[in-house]
Order: structure tokens, then C-alpha cells, then sequence
């Protein structure tokens, strides 16, 4: 009898206890599990207070609903970096000199069907200029397929379209990343004109003498398909690109070709000899004419 009243007193606690939680925000808000883990752990941060800045821009740190500034970026031990993986950008201009009249912009990509960890979106300059780097950074609900992202801060930074890099990805189960092409336009814009192809930038940390690409589909086991991309289109550049600027060029996977998961890898060349190679997947879904 007394375990009887026990239970009937703890449904009403336990109902007022989850409507106080979720009323306060004290562990089960949506926003606070957002909010969690934005910034990336990786980044040296130099504080709010900072005057490391790059024209206006305020030092990396949590702003809201994203992480976003400059920063002092660390020696990387990689030679070439992903930089930004696009599918349709529209054309827009920041106003670096009212940074707060920059227009929102809309950034969306394609989710898979089959579950998945958290979507991770990712803003940078792919031009590299003096001791600081701008990023942003944020983390969304596996479920989310688009962030609207107030320019102010890439304005600020000294950040232009033609500079930007945008990346999205997501976890497998076997904790590989899969990344997820972005498309960008302004709020209240028309979307930006449909592209036959997939935008890649990537940036070299030393100077590259000749640039190749391939591509092939991934089967559900892992296993590569036949290659793409002809021979006569591999080489994207023959002459010398230097450190820190972005090398830019498109991959040919069209809306005719199935959905599913293709692997990308890029190789170098590099000035004074040696070579460099890294692989990229990432999520293909044809766009509905």
C-alpha cells in the first residue's frame, strides 16, 4: 500500500518536474542542445576583449546560434583542405562599410534518407591574408536542411562572395564524414541559376604545380565505382598556384546520374617536387526539374 501511494505521488511530480524543465529550459530545450558545441574545439580563441581583429571583426567566439570571427589559425600538418563544397550560390555583395545592412542569406543542402548524426555548417575565406582567419561555424538537428545566416560578421571581416567557402556535413555510423553541397541565396531572392556540376575549392598550404581530379559513385558497401570523369578533363590546373589562395573547379555530377554517395580525390603536384592526395565524399541527390 505505502509502495501504491508512493507511485501515485510521483506521476504528478515527475509531470511537474518535465513541464518545469521544459518551461525553463533546464536540459530539455532544443535551443540548448543546439547551442551545445558550436565553436570548434580546435581553434586557439583569443577572447572578447581581444583587438585581434581583421577590420572590425570581432575574435571567434559563440554569437547566438553560431560561432563566428577571426582567429589565429594553427600550422596544419595538411597540405591540401577542403575549403567549400557548393552546388547553386546566387550572386550577392556584403557591405563592408555598413556591415549591418549585409543581406541574410539562405544556406540549404541535401539530407539522406537514412538516419544520420548532426548537420555541421561551415563558413571561410579561401584566400588566406595576414596572422588571422575568418570561420563561422554551426551545428544543427540531423533533421535540418537549411540555416539562415546573417552576413554582418563575414562583412565585417573584409569577406567578399568571390572569397567565401561554404561547407556542410554529417557523421556516418562508422564515424566517416560525409559532406552535404551547400546552395545559397539572399532571403526574399531568386534562387541562384541551376549548375551542371558540383563547386569544389581547395586550398593548398604549400605551392601546387598541377592539380588532378577524379570522381566515382560509392556503393551501399563501401566499394568504388567506375571513374566519371574522362581523362582529358582530370588536370583542373597546369600552372602554378600559390599557398593559401584557393584553387577552384567543378565536378561533373549531374541530375542524370543516380542518387547515393560519390567519392572525390584530388591530388597535387607540388612546386620543388612531392605530392599530395586527399578524398572527399559527399551526398548526391538530383534536383527536381
Amino acid at each position: 500500500m505505502k509502495n501504491a501511494k508512493l507511485s501515485a505521488l510521483s506521476i504528478p511530480t515527475l509531470i511537474f518536474c518535465l513541464s518545469f524543465c521544459l518551461a525553463f529550459g533546464l536540459g530539455f530545450s532544443p535551443a540548448t542542445a543546439q547551442a551545445a558545441g558550436l565553436c570548434d574545439p580546435s581553434i586557439r580563441q583569443v577572447g572578447a576583449d581581444s583587438h585581434a581583429q581583421i577590420g572590425d571583426a570581432p575574435a571567434y567566439r559563440e554569437l547566438g546560434d553560431r560561432c563566428e570571427g577571426v582567429y589565429a589559425p594553427k600550422a596544419s600538418t595538411r597540405v591540401l583542405s577542403f575549403a567549400s563544397l557548393t552546388r547553386d550560390v546566387a550572386d550577392f555583395a556584403v557591405d563592408k562599410s555598413n556591415p549591418d545592412a549585409s543581406p541574410q542569406l539562405q544556406l540549404s543542402w541535401p539530407t539522406p534518407d537514412a538516419a544520420h548524426s548532426d548537420i555541421h555548417v561551415q563558413a571561410q575565406e579561401t584566400v588566406r591574408r595576414g596572422a588571422y582567419r575568418y570561420r563561422m561555424d554551426t551545428r544543427l538537428s540531423g533533421v535540418t536542411s537549411a540555416f539562415d545566416w546573417q552576413t554582418n560578421i563575414l562583412a565585417s571581416s573584409g569577406v567578399d562572395r568571390h572569397m567565401l567557402g561554404l561547407t556542410a556535413w554529417t557523421t556516418t555510423d562508422d564515424r566517416q564524414r560525409v559532406y552535404l553541397p551547400v546552395s545559397a541565396k539572399a532571403q526574399a531572392a531568386d534562387p541562384a541559376p541551376k549548375s551542371d556540376g558540383y563547386h569544389v575549392v581547395i586550398v593548398p598550404t604549400k605551392a601546387v604545380q598541377k592539380l588532378y581530379v577524379s570522381a566515382a559513385p560509392l556503393d551501399a558497401e563501401g566499394k568504388l565505382g567506375a571513374e566519371i570523369i574522362s581523362n582529358d578533363r582530370r588536370v583542373v590546373r597546369e600552372r602554378r598556384s600559390p599557398a593559401g589562395k584557393g584553387i577552384a573547379f567543378t565536378v561533373p555530377i549531374t541530375d542524370r546520374m543516380p542518387e547515393g554517395r560519390y567519392v572525390v580525390t584530388v591530388s597535387a603536384d607540388l612546386l620543388g617536387g612531392g605530392q599530395d592526395t586527399r578524398e572527399l565524399t559527399f551526398y548526391h541527390r538530383p534536383q527536381s526539374p
